[in-house]
């Protein structure tokens, strides 16, 4: 679930879906000018009497009509989620100049009593009223499901399957474009599929790649099926509801070697290669070749007569919950997206420590706590074999305005035992310092130990490119 990329997680700028139709502006506008034209000058009156003027109302005002609703549908997007929308008609730019040049040919026939202008106003009115009912035809009768995984880490690509499935007995579905609808409180996505075949009573599968890059859920909505088959001059589509939800784990990245020698030179325990006899006893791992630096007490002399080269016993740490992670979830009151891409910085970095030491640990957890609102706090009777409740808890955070310093030292404070490395990551160094001296100097306890064996990591892009790969 790790990953390799060290891209720290931006605060993206809500986004709006509102869109401004041309083409319905360009129709309602139309509509409306043929319509006052023809209170105005009685043109088509004058020529062919109230049967003209019907014709030029009836077409002005279903120009007037879809424009309005493309307008409305374009500036209030909630309006297309609801059952009303769930039959979607669009005329796309080739349909609007096609039924522009046949507006423009049947009032050419009409002032002009041109019976060729009539002939071609028929022959272009046949396949735009065709396609319309291919269309429509197309989209009877279907069903489509998509398949997902709940969780996913943030950055790393999520593979959607999307299934569409026929129930027409005789009529296949050609040249289908599923849209699918995945968004948070900070972005939308609409990623396509397309199908250029579903044959009568079977079903075709399709799959598209994203990447959700910001921590926390991510909502599935409508899907929208949509059809131009076959001459791309109507537009119909058919909306389903297809709630679902993934959550997003913060990004956790691997913590350089020099990183992690520092956090361990915080505790109390030396760092020993050898073996050491008691209860947390480091686990033999392999022999390797020597490397400068290496303790020579670790040199297995028998091997290194055998290999002809000095060969070392490398061991592997097995003491449980050797560190505690403090995450400091502070926001100012109003928040720009400078400090909300800090704090998401701090909980990547603080995931990220946690998750290196979880690796390191032996059958419980590190400690983990955040001074968030509700306050986490991860002990060490958790499993650290069962990681997912604490993800869960972290891609649901929310940084709070009033997070105190002090809650945080109090959790160090309890689960210190003297031989542990305490870290704590946070968006505000200043501040969180002066806090720690004001802690330190209360009476009770070991304050001023904890104080002193306590690493504060400041959450900024130049910490992310020295501490992770």
């Amino acid at each position: 679930m790790t990953g390799g990329s060290k891209q720290p997680v931006r605060a993206l700028v809500p986004i709006s879906e509102r869109t401004v139709s041309v083409g319905g502006i360009v129709a309602m506008v139309a509509g409306l000018g043929v319509i006052v034209t023809e209170l105005r000058t009685g043109f088509m009156m004058e020529r062919l009497d109230m049967m003209g003027r019907v014709v030029i109302f009836v077409c002005g005002g279903f120009f007037s009509v879809w424009g309005l609703k493309e307008i409305v549908s374009g500036l209030v997007p909630s309006l297309n989620q609801g059952r009303l929308k769930r039959h979607r008609f669009a005329l796309p730019v080739e349909g609007q100049m096609f039924v522009l040049i046949m507006f423009v040919m049947f009032v050419g026939a009409l002032v002009g009593r041109s019976n060729p202008l009539v002939l071609i106003f028929s022959l272009m009115a046949g396949p735009f009223v065709v396609n319309g009912w291919l269309t429509f035809m197309m989209l009877q009768k279907l069903d489509v499901s998509r398949s997902h995984p709940e969780r996913v880490m943030a950055g790393d690509p999520l593979l959607i399957e999307v299934t569409l499935k026929n129930r027409k007995r005789y009529l296949p579905t050609w040249l289908v474009t599923v849209v699918d609808r995945v968004a948070n409180s900070r972005e939308v996505l609409h990623p396509k599929v397309q199908f250029s075949v579903v044959p009568a009573r079977a079903e075709e599968s399709g799959h598209y790649r994203i990447e959700l890059n910001q921590r926390g859920p991510y909502h599935f909505g409508s899907i929208l099926i949509n059809t131009r088959f076959p001459l791309g001059l109507v537009e119909r589509g058919v909306q389903i509801e297809g709630p679902g939800k993934v959550l997003v784990y913060p990004r956790i990245l691997r913590m350089q070697r020099h990183w992690l020698s520092r956090l361990l030179s915080t505790s109390n325990v030396a760092s020993s290669a050898l073996p050491r006899g008691g209860a947390h006893d480091d686990d033999f791992r392999k022999l390797r070749e020597y490397r400068p630096g290496d303790d020579p007490r670790a040199i297995h002399w028998a091997t290194s007569a055998r290999q002809s080269e000095l060969m070392v016993r490398e061991y592997q740490e097995n003491r449980d919950a050797d560190c505690v992670v403090l995450l400091d979830a502070w926001v100012p009151d109003q928040v720009t997206d400078d400090d909300s891409e800090q704090v998401e910085m701090a909980i990547s970095l603080a995931t990220s420590i946690w998750f290196d030491r979880l690796r390191q640990s032996g059958d419980s957890a590190p400690v983990f706590a955040a001074n968030s609102e509700p306050r986490l706090v991860c002990g060490t009777d958790q499993s650290a074999h069962h990681t997912e409740p604490l993800l869960d808890e972290l891609a649901l955070l929310v940084p709070n305005p009033s997070a105190d310093v002090a809650t945080l030292l109090d959790v160090a404070a309890t689960h210190a035992t003297g031989n542990q490395s305490l870290v704590l990551v946070t968006p505000r160094p200043a501040a969180v310092q002066e806090a720690i001296a004001l802690w330190s100097q209360q009476p009770g306890g070991e304050r001023a130990r904890i104080a002193s064996q306590l690493l504060v990591i400041e959450s900024n892009a130049a910490t992310l490119d020295s501490m992770m790969f």
